[in-house]
Protein backbone atom coordinates (compact mmCIF):
# COMPACT_ATOMS: atom_id res chain seq x y z
CA UNK A 1 0.00 0.00 0.00
CA UNK A 2 2.92 2.33 0.89
CA UNK A 3 4.51 1.79 -2.35
CA UNK A 4 1.33 2.24 -4.08
CA UNK A 5 1.05 5.67 -2.15
CA UNK A 6 4.46 6.76 -3.46
CA UNK A 7 3.67 5.90 -7.36
CA UNK A 8 0.64 7.92 -7.06
CA UNK A 9 2.31 10.76 -5.73
CA UNK A 10 4.83 10.65 -7.81
CA UNK A 11 2.78 10.19 -11.14
CA UNK A 12 0.60 13.10 -9.61
CA UNK A 13 4.25 15.28 -9.49
CA UNK A 14 5.31 14.03 -13.09
CA UNK A 15 1.82 15.24 -14.47
CA UNK A 16 1.85 18.38 -12.82
CA UNK A 17 5.19 19.53 -13.62
CA UNK A 18 4.52 18.57 -17.95
CA UNK A 19 1.02 20.71 -17.44
CA UNK A 20 3.39 23.98 -15.85
CA UNK A 21 5.74 23.41 -18.67
CA UNK A 22 2.88 23.21 -21.13
CA UNK A 23 1.50 26.21 -20.05
CA UNK A 24 4.22 28.18 -20.28
CA UNK A 25 5.64 26.62 -23.34
CA UNK A 26 1.95 27.98 -24.67
CA UNK A 27 2.14 31.47 -23.14
CA UNK A 28 6.08 31.79 -24.29
CA UNK A 29 5.21 30.74 -27.68
CA UNK A 30 1.99 33.17 -27.89
CA UNK A 31 4.04 36.34 -26.58
CA UNK A 32 6.76 35.40 -29.28
CA UNK A 33 4.47 35.57 -32.21
CA UNK A 34 2.48 38.95 -30.17
CA UNK A 35 -0.71 37.58 -30.31
CA UNK A 36 -2.61 40.82 -29.75
CA UNK A 37 -6.19 40.34 -30.08
CA UNK A 38 -7.52 43.89 -29.09
CA UNK A 39 -8.10 45.98 -26.23
CA UNK A 40 -10.27 46.78 -23.89
CA UNK A 41 -12.63 50.17 -24.07
CA UNK A 42 -14.28 51.74 -20.94
CA UNK A 43 -17.28 52.98 -23.23
CA UNK A 44 -19.62 54.47 -20.73
CA UNK A 45 -20.27 55.28 -16.79
CA UNK A 46 -22.59 56.35 -15.21
CA UNK A 47 -23.61 57.51 -11.94
CA UNK A 48 -27.10 58.75 -10.72
CA UNK A 49 -29.60 58.95 -7.27
CA UNK A 50 -33.07 59.75 -7.60
CA UNK A 51 -34.83 60.46 -4.52
CA UNK A 52 -38.73 61.29 -3.69
CA UNK A 53 -40.74 62.24 -1.03
CA UNK A 54 -44.53 61.04 -1.24
CA UNK A 55 -47.16 62.58 0.68
CA UNK A 56 -51.03 60.83 0.51
CA UNK A 57 -53.47 64.00 0.08
CA UNK A 58 -55.98 62.00 1.42
CA UNK A 59 -54.47 60.86 4.61
CA UNK A 60 -51.55 62.98 5.13
CA UNK A 61 -49.08 59.96 5.64
CA UNK A 62 -45.68 61.07 4.19
CA UNK A 63 -43.00 58.49 2.79
CA UNK A 64 -39.53 58.76 0.98
CA UNK A 65 -37.61 56.63 -1.49
CA UNK A 66 -34.24 57.08 -3.04
CA UNK A 67 -32.32 54.86 -5.56
CA UNK A 68 -28.64 54.89 -6.50
CA UNK A 69 -27.15 53.30 -9.92
CA UNK A 70 -23.69 52.76 -10.91
CA UNK A 71 -22.63 51.17 -14.37
CA UNK A 72 -20.35 50.83 -16.92
CA UNK A 73 -19.94 49.77 -20.54
CA UNK A 74 -17.07 47.66 -22.12
CA UNK A 75 -15.92 46.51 -25.14
CA UNK A 76 -13.39 44.53 -26.63
CA UNK A 77 -12.21 44.57 -30.27
CA UNK A 78 -10.86 41.59 -31.75
CA UNK A 79 -10.70 43.51 -35.65
CA UNK A 80 -12.74 46.38 -37.27
CA UNK A 81 -15.78 43.73 -37.46
CA UNK A 82 -15.81 41.59 -34.56
CA UNK A 83 -16.25 42.96 -30.86
CA UNK A 84 -17.65 41.92 -27.22
CA UNK A 85 -19.58 44.34 -25.03
CA UNK A 86 -20.79 44.05 -22.27
CA UNK A 87 -22.74 46.56 -19.43
CA UNK A 88 -22.74 45.96 -15.60
CA UNK A 89 -25.49 48.13 -13.60
CA UNK A 90 -26.13 48.13 -9.99
CA UNK A 91 -29.52 49.23 -8.14
CA UNK A 92 -29.76 50.88 -4.49
CA UNK A 93 -33.21 51.17 -3.76
CA UNK A 94 -34.67 52.18 -0.42
CA UNK A 95 -35.92 49.03 1.23
CA UNK A 96 -35.40 46.67 -1.11
CA UNK A 97 -32.84 44.20 -1.80
CA UNK A 98 -30.22 45.17 -4.41
CA UNK A 99 -30.73 44.88 -7.89
CA UNK A 100 -28.51 44.36 -11.07
CA UNK A 101 -29.07 44.71 -15.02
CA UNK A 102 -26.73 44.03 -17.48
CA UNK A 103 -25.79 42.28 -20.64
CA UNK A 104 -23.05 40.35 -22.97
CA UNK A 105 -22.86 40.20 -26.83
CA UNK A 106 -20.83 39.55 -30.07
CA UNK A 107 -21.24 42.27 -32.47
CA UNK A 108 -20.41 41.51 -35.96
CA UNK A 109 -20.37 44.86 -38.30
CA UNK A 110 -20.26 43.18 -41.54
CA UNK A 111 -20.46 46.60 -43.38
CA UNK A 112 -20.72 50.08 -42.59
CA UNK A 113 -24.73 49.92 -42.95
CA UNK A 114 -25.42 46.09 -41.63
CA UNK A 115 -24.69 44.77 -38.30
CA UNK A 116 -25.75 41.31 -36.06
CA UNK A 117 -25.58 41.19 -32.31
CA UNK A 118 -25.58 38.04 -30.41
CA UNK A 119 -26.19 37.74 -26.39
CA UNK A 120 -28.17 38.51 -23.64
CA UNK A 121 -29.34 42.00 -24.93
CA UNK A 122 -31.94 44.06 -25.42
CA UNK A 123 -34.56 43.20 -28.39
CA UNK A 124 -35.01 45.06 -31.26
CA UNK A 125 -38.43 46.06 -29.06
CA UNK A 126 -36.77 47.01 -26.21
CA UNK A 127 -34.68 49.72 -27.93
CA UNK A 128 -37.40 52.01 -27.41
CA UNK A 129 -36.88 51.86 -24.08
CA UNK A 130 -34.13 54.26 -22.75
CA UNK A 131 -31.09 52.54 -22.74
CA UNK A 132 -30.32 51.27 -19.45
CA UNK A 133 -26.73 53.64 -18.58
CA UNK A 134 -28.18 56.65 -18.94
CA UNK A 135 -30.64 59.07 -17.09
CA UNK A 136 -33.61 58.90 -18.83
CA UNK A 137 -33.39 55.48 -18.14
CA UNK A 138 -33.43 55.80 -14.02
CA UNK A 139 -36.32 58.41 -14.38
CA UNK A 140 -38.11 56.74 -17.67
CA UNK A 141 -42.21 56.93 -17.69
CA UNK A 142 -44.27 54.35 -16.41
CA UNK A 143 -45.23 54.20 -20.15
CA UNK A 144 -41.86 52.92 -20.90
CA UNK A 145 -41.53 50.69 -18.46
CA UNK A 146 -43.95 48.45 -20.46
CA UNK A 147 -41.87 47.58 -22.79
CA UNK A 148 -39.96 44.10 -21.81
CA UNK A 149 -36.20 44.38 -21.64
CA UNK A 150 -33.32 42.40 -22.56
CA UNK A 151 -33.98 39.00 -23.27
CA UNK A 152 -31.32 36.05 -25.13
CA UNK A 153 -31.81 37.60 -28.85
CA UNK A 154 -30.03 37.31 -32.02
CA UNK A 155 -30.63 40.75 -33.49
CA UNK A 156 -29.90 42.58 -37.01
CA UNK A 157 -29.68 46.41 -37.75
CA UNK A 158 -30.00 47.94 -40.75
CA UNK A 159 -29.24 51.57 -41.17
CA UNK A 160 -31.47 52.47 -44.35
CA UNK A 161 -31.65 55.87 -46.54
CA UNK A 162 -33.02 59.63 -45.53
CA UNK A 163 -31.69 58.94 -41.51
CA UNK A 164 -33.76 56.06 -40.84
CA UNK A 165 -32.54 52.41 -39.44
CA UNK A 166 -34.73 48.91 -39.58
CA UNK A 167 -33.49 46.41 -36.90
CA UNK A 168 -35.33 42.70 -36.23
CA UNK A 169 -34.88 40.19 -33.57
CA UNK A 170 -35.43 36.82 -31.92
CA UNK A 171 -35.48 36.13 -28.70
CA UNK A 172 -35.97 33.02 -26.66
CA UNK A 173 -36.90 32.78 -22.83
CA UNK A 174 -38.50 30.86 -20.15
CA UNK A 175 -39.18 28.41 -23.24
CA UNK A 176 -41.32 31.13 -25.40
CA UNK A 177 -39.58 32.55 -28.92
CA UNK A 178 -40.55 35.81 -29.30
CA UNK A 179 -39.66 38.07 -32.93
CA UNK A 180 -39.39 41.88 -32.29
CA UNK A 181 -39.27 45.04 -35.13
CA UNK A 182 -38.37 48.55 -34.58
CA UNK A 183 -38.03 50.89 -37.23
CA UNK A 184 -36.98 54.30 -36.77
CA UNK A 185 -36.20 57.99 -38.26
CA UNK A 186 -35.10 61.47 -36.61
CA UNK A 187 -38.45 61.97 -35.42
CA UNK A 188 -40.32 59.08 -35.19
CA UNK A 189 -39.87 55.34 -33.71
CA UNK A 190 -42.16 52.10 -33.94
CA UNK A 191 -42.28 48.65 -32.96
CA UNK A 192 -43.46 45.84 -31.58
CA UNK A 193 -42.89 42.28 -30.26
CA UNK A 194 -45.26 39.15 -31.03
CA UNK A 195 -44.35 36.10 -28.26
CA UNK A 196 -46.73 33.30 -28.73
CA UNK A 197 -49.97 34.75 -28.26
CA UNK A 198 -48.77 38.47 -26.69
CA UNK A 199 -48.06 41.16 -29.18
CA UNK A 200 -47.31 44.46 -27.68
CA UNK A 201 -46.49 47.84 -30.16
CA UNK A 202 -45.39 51.21 -29.49
CA UNK A 203 -45.04 53.93 -31.24
CA UNK A 204 -42.69 57.55 -29.91
CA UNK A 205 -42.86 60.60 -31.45
CA UNK A 206 -40.62 63.14 -31.43
CA UNK A 207 -40.32 67.29 -31.97
CA UNK A 208 -38.53 70.00 -30.74
CA UNK A 209 -40.35 70.56 -27.93
CA UNK A 210 -42.57 67.97 -27.74
CA UNK A 211 -42.89 64.37 -27.08
CA UNK A 212 -45.36 61.16 -27.04
CA UNK A 213 -44.92 57.82 -26.16
CA UNK A 214 -47.73 55.54 -26.97
CA UNK A 215 -47.78 51.45 -25.89
CA UNK A 216 -50.34 48.50 -26.48
CA UNK A 217 -50.77 45.40 -25.39
CA UNK A 218 -53.08 43.55 -27.52
CA UNK A 219 -53.44 40.13 -25.14
CA UNK A 220 -54.40 42.33 -22.24
CA UNK A 221 -56.65 45.31 -24.14
CA UNK A 222 -54.20 47.94 -22.08
CA UNK A 223 -53.28 51.29 -23.76
CA UNK A 224 -50.75 53.39 -21.79
CA UNK A 225 -49.63 57.02 -23.08
CA UNK A 226 -47.35 59.66 -21.99
CA UNK A 227 -47.30 63.21 -23.60
CA UNK A 228 -44.01 65.74 -22.86
CA UNK A 229 -44.02 69.20 -23.17
CA UNK A 230 -40.50 71.01 -22.77
CA UNK A 231 -40.21 74.53 -22.30
CA UNK A 232 -37.08 76.45 -21.62
CA UNK A 233 -35.53 74.47 -18.47
CA UNK A 234 -38.59 72.90 -17.61
CA UNK A 235 -40.67 70.21 -18.65
CA UNK A 236 -44.17 69.19 -18.35
CA UNK A 237 -45.75 65.47 -18.52
CA UNK A 238 -49.23 63.87 -18.36
CA UNK A 239 -49.37 60.29 -18.60
CA UNK A 240 -51.90 56.97 -17.93
CA UNK A 241 -53.38 53.81 -18.15
CA UNK A 242 -56.52 52.40 -20.13
CA UNK A 243 -57.30 48.85 -19.26
CA UNK A 244 -60.43 46.97 -20.59
CA UNK A 245 -61.74 50.43 -21.02
CA UNK A 246 -61.35 51.29 -17.57
CA UNK A 247 -58.75 54.40 -16.54
CA UNK A 248 -56.35 52.34 -14.25
CA UNK A 249 -54.58 53.84 -10.89
CA UNK A 250 -51.66 55.43 -12.75
CA UNK A 251 -52.83 58.59 -14.05
CA UNK A 252 -50.29 60.97 -13.46
CA UNK A 253 -48.95 64.50 -14.19
CA UNK A 254 -46.29 66.48 -13.47
CA UNK A 255 -43.80 69.31 -13.98
CA UNK A 256 -39.96 68.92 -13.95
CA UNK A 257 -37.19 72.07 -13.54
CA UNK A 258 -34.01 71.28 -14.95
CA UNK A 259 -30.56 72.13 -14.21
CA UNK A 260 -27.19 72.19 -14.82
CA UNK A 261 -24.11 73.00 -12.36
CA UNK A 262 -21.27 74.99 -14.43
CA UNK A 263 -18.68 74.97 -11.10
CA UNK A 264 -19.33 70.81 -10.61
CA UNK A 265 -19.97 67.65 -13.43
CA UNK A 266 -23.53 67.24 -12.05
CA UNK A 267 -27.28 67.81 -13.81
CA UNK A 268 -31.04 66.74 -12.71
CA UNK A 269 -33.89 68.07 -11.89
CA UNK A 270 -36.47 69.20 -9.23
CA UNK A 271 -40.17 67.62 -9.78
CA UNK A 272 -43.29 67.44 -8.51
CA UNK A 273 -46.21 65.59 -9.72
CA UNK A 274 -49.72 64.39 -8.80
CA UNK A 275 -51.28 61.04 -9.05
CA UNK A 276 -54.87 61.42 -8.81
CA UNK A 277 -55.89 58.17 -8.59
CA UNK A 278 -53.57 57.26 -5.56
CA UNK A 279 -54.40 60.75 -4.16
CA UNK A 280 -50.43 61.23 -3.68
CA UNK A 281 -48.09 63.78 -4.53
CA UNK A 282 -44.33 63.50 -4.84
CA UNK A 283 -41.66 65.53 -4.73
CA UNK A 284 -38.94 64.77 -6.49
CA UNK A 285 -34.82 65.35 -6.92
CA UNK A 286 -32.50 63.93 -9.51
CA UNK A 287 -29.12 64.33 -9.87
CA UNK A 288 -26.20 62.61 -12.42
CA UNK A 289 -22.78 63.28 -13.12
CA UNK A 290 -22.78 64.59 -16.70
CA UNK A 291 -21.08 62.21 -19.66
CA UNK A 292 -18.15 65.14 -20.12
CA UNK A 293 -17.02 64.31 -16.65
CA UNK A 294 -16.51 60.70 -17.28
CA UNK A 295 -15.26 61.10 -20.62
CA UNK A 296 -12.71 62.77 -19.27
CA UNK A 297 -11.88 60.80 -16.42
CA UNK A 298 -11.76 58.00 -19.41
CA UNK A 299 -8.77 59.64 -21.14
Amino acid sequence: MKNLFVRVCFFMTSFIKRYIILLLYISGFSQANDLDIGEVSLDRLYFGLYGKEFVKTDSAYAFNSSTLRLGALLSKKFNNQIKIRSFALMKFETSEPIKSNGSFEFVYQVDALNRLQLGYVGTAFSELRPNPLTPESQTEYSTQSKIPGAKPTLKYFRELKHFSSLTTSLSYDHSLLGYQLKFSNKNLALGFQLEKHNVIGAVEYHLKNYSSISVYNFSRSEFNQALIYSFKEYLFYVEGEINSGQISQNFEIGVRSNFTNHAYPIKGFLGLSYNNFDKMISGQLFIHFKESFFKRVMQ
